[in-house]
């Protein structure tokens, strides 16, 4: 899992040292969570699909 900042958020990052240092603690802490760990794996794999969701759709089968 990488963990780095989204392009929009490093403006507002960079604007001082506290919001640097709070930034780093951040992206510790997000490393160590198995969680989004696990969700960054499932993100980057469907990323890598190239399909777009159908999301919020009801999918009706034979069967109802």
């Amino acid at each position: 899992m990488s963990e780095i900042n989204l392009k929009a958020d490093l403006v507002n990052i960079k604007k001082d040292t506290a919001t640097i240092a709070k930034n780093e603690e951040w992206l510790k802490l997000i490393k160590k969570d198995p969680y989004i760990g696990e969700a960054s794996n499932v993100i980057a794999d469907w990323i890598k699909t190239g399909r777009t969701p159908n999301m919020g759709a009801v999918i009706k089968s034979d069967n109802q």
